[in-house]
């Protein structure tokens, strides 16, 4: 038995040969996809063109080898206009620690302030790290919640507290025919100003605040699994559907703060609450509605496609140029709105001044005491002595 060859290695070791054979065929005719988008049976020329895949998006270096006349003067604009944009609101947060005195308000305000720098830095990482798009939009999307949040504690703060304002408004007659979504509604009876219709309103607005990150989230995951693309209009997509959605959600919140700013903004003229939701307001509209025009452009086919760019990555970009473009007027006049001298003198409102100075007696610095605390100018100036 010992001599006896049964030819069971030499079969083996043909069979292994053979498999090898067929995994070496296998690799050479049907290649990965490489870091440049190709696909199985995709040529090399075919595969770094971006218009032959709708959905490609360009790692940075091959952006920067293939920058046309149009990026080369973008990137540098729009990193100078951001830095500009940081510079601007590390100024703003040197005068308010200056001048406010009032720690919780300027607490509030620096954080409101933040989402002109936030907006331009995450744009910019885009403009620079292009498939950095979908994570971006998340972080940009949790921390403007925040900045909503403190946002609305802001007006209540103005009036001296959440019971001071419910005091002054209660009762007040509100319109609720503002736009974008019921400035048609003609039979819509106005509503009185109560604590069950600030309840109402707090949702409408609140509401944003979660179902904005949680469609970013769900847009990182299904990116994760290639089932999400950025700039995509294609309707088989889920790209589109987010969109709409976010939109709606974002219509619903301007609507319930222009029912705010319509109770609010009048009886507070000195604090100009109307302009500061302005600057809000235009930072909400243009990272959301903007992106959104832009996909129903690029399913039109109006936007080329061209290297190193496809048709949506370029959408993404245009989309993000201007968000950075319209942050720094707005951070400026985000500091002109914000930072007032009525803002720091300490007053709250003229009620909330004269119920803390009822009980105390204040002296005028030239020896003289005045009981009567309830005129509106000696308050302040013996406030200001103080």
């Amino acid at each position: 038995m010992a001599g006896v060859d049964l030819g069971f290695d030499q079969d083996y070791a043909v069979s292994d040969s053979v498999i090898v054979e067929e995994i070496y065929e296998d690799s050479t005719t049907k290649r990965p996809s490489t870091d440049f988008g190709e696909s199985n049976g995709t040529s090399a020329t075919d595969a770094l063109d971006p218009c032959h895949d709708l959905n490609f998006v360009p790692t940075t270096k091959f952006m920067l080898t293939h920058l046309g006349v149009t990026e080369y003067i973008l990137l540098p604009l729009c990193t100078f206009l951001t830095v500009i944009c940081i510079i601007i609101y590390l100024e703003e947060i040197k005068f308010l620690k200056k001048n406010y005195k009032d720690a919780e308000r300027r607490r509030r305000t620096i954080t409101v302030l933040s989402v002109y720098p936030m907006y331009a830095v995450t744009s910019l990482m885009v403009l620079w790290v292009p498939r950095s798009v979908v994570l971006m939009e998340l972080k940009s999307a949790s921390y403007f919640s925040l900045i909503l949040y403190f946002y609305l504690h802001l007006i209540p703060d103005y009036y001296g507290g959440p019971e001071q304002m419910m005091k002054k408004l209660q009762g007040l007659e509100v319109s609720r025919r503002k736009p974008p979504c019921c400035c048609c509604c003609v039979c819509l009876p106005p509503a009185k100003f109560s604590e069950k219709f600030a309840g109402n309103i707090k949702i409408l607005i609140f509401q944003f605040a979660i179902v904005r990150p949680m469609l970013a989230t769900l847009s990182a995951v299904l990116w994760t699994n290639g089932s999400y693309n950025p700039g995509s209009a294609d309707p088989k997509d889920l790209t589109i559907y987010i969109q709409v959605a976010m939109t709606i959600s974002t219509m619903i919140a301007v609507y319930g703060m222009l029912l705010v700013m319509g109770v609010a903004a009048p009886n507070l003229p000195e604090f100009r609450l109307k302009p500061k939701y302005l600057s809000i307001q235009l930072v909400l509209v243009t990272t959301t509605l903007i992106g959104f025009i832009i996909n129903i452009v690029v399913a039109q086919d109006a936007i080329p496609c061209h290297k190193p760019f496809s048709s949506t990555a370029r959408a993404s970009q245009i989309t993000h140029t201007i968000i950075i473009l319209e942050m720094v007027p707005l951070s400026m006049l985000g500091r002109c709105f914000y930072l007032q001298k009525v803002e720091y003198e300490g007053n709250r409102n003229e009620e909330h001044i004269e119920g803390e100075s009822e009980h105390i007696m204040v002296s005028n610095g030239n020896g003289q005491t005045k009981h009567d605390c309830k005129d509106d100018e000696f308050v302040a100036e013996s406030l200001s002595t103080v």
